[in-house]
């Protein structure tokens, strides 16, 4: 989306700007139509007519605030309030020889919830530091909105700026998820780089789980210094042992290498957080429970992603929900 005006829209901002006629705007715009042999639209000759006359067709939000429903892609320079539900890992990159850190936020009103890419280092800095917590109260300011996978993000580069807790505003009722589309797939319809999607099948193998150390503040992979848990963000903390389960999983089309992380690797062995981090010490107690896992059934969501090492597609689960088997026997029927 190029931006929220419509071409009469284009049409009279021009003519206030410059003082030409609609006549003489609308015969520029068939000119470009026919210089071009027709392979641009009518909207794309007005908006080429306004950028040679130096017209914005951006229209300007600034300075007003709005609810997170009425946010849509190609808007820039916006603002809203919301709640903060969540505060994801803050990573680092090196893209094209460019290093920095990008951290995501959920935040929420009483219409939707949206992910915040934070790009700005001072705001990613506060956030590091704990200065910004979840349930604080925010104003973004000077978003831009992009869509990512069918759900539309809120971008804060550098000059944008989070307000926190500002003065009478509060929330009652805050939609506490994410609205994003989730797709069902058969294993064999399974495309690299899928997101947001679920398949439903049947662990036929899995493999005995693993575990790392990780950081109780943002979640990272620690290093041991001295016997001690080592952050590279926030130093030496107390770290988290992580699990990790992998194993395959068939739905009557194809099977998948699934990968699960943390309370999901409790939901597929079926047993709690405690327990789980026991094996890590136990390797018999694994084996005990083990051929009970094979044969489970369960509803998969989460991702697609290309193992470079082997050349394979693998499945990096999210969420899981276990399945009634009477209707996943009728389901594999049907695609027999």
């Amino acid at each position: 989306m190029i931006s929220q005006l419509t071409y009469e829209q284009i049409i009279e901002k021009i003519k206030k700007e410059k003082g030409l006629s609609e006549h003489e705007i609308n015969s520029r715009v068939n000119e470009k139509l026919s210089k071009l042999s027709d392979l641009i639209s009518k909207q794309g000759a007005v908006h080429i007519i306004a950028n040679e006359l130096g017209v914005s067709v951006f229209e300007d939000y600034s300075g007003k605030d709005f609810k997170i429903e009425e946010l849509t892609e190609g808007m820039r320079n916006i603002s809203f309030y919301g709640k903060l539900l969540k505060i994801d890992a803050i990573r680092s990159f090196n893209k094209n020889g460019r290093e920095g850190r990008v951290a995501n936020l959920f935040v929420g009103d009483d219409t939707q919830a949206i992910r915040v890419v934070i790009w700005d280092e001072p705001i990613i800095d506060n956030l590091s530091k704990g200065l910004i917590p979840s349930g604080s109260v925010l104003h973004v300011v000077g978003g831009g909105i992009r869509q990512n996978n069918g759900a539309k993000e809120v971008h804060l580069g550098k000059g944008g700026k989070l307000e926190l807790n500002p003065k009478n505003i509060s929330f009652k009722n805050v939609v506490e998820v994410q609205q994003r589309q989730v797709i069902n797939k058969k294993i064999v319809e399974l495309m690299e780089n899928d997101i947001g999607v679920s398949i439903s099948g049947t662990v036929i193998q899995v493999f005995e789980p693993r575990f790392y150390e990780s950081c109780g503040n943002c979640s990272k992979k620690v290093e041991i210094r001295d016997g001690k848990s080592f952050c590279q963000t926030h130093g030496f903390v107390h770290g988290e042992l992580v699990p990790i389960l992998n194993m395959y999983f068939d739905d009557g089309t194809d099977n998948i290498r699934a990968t699960c992380f943390r309370e999901n690797v409790a939901k597929v062995l079926g047993l709690s957080m405690e327990d789980v981090k026991l094996l890590k010490d136990d390797i018999n107690a694994f084996e005990r429970i083990k051929n009970d896992i094979a044969g489970k059934q369960f509803t998969f969501l989460g991702k697609v992603q290309k193992n470079e090492m082997f050349g394979r597609k693998e499945f990096v689960v999210n969420d899981i929900q276990q399945v009634d088997p009477v209707i996943m026997i009728k389901e594999i029927e049907v695609r027999i």
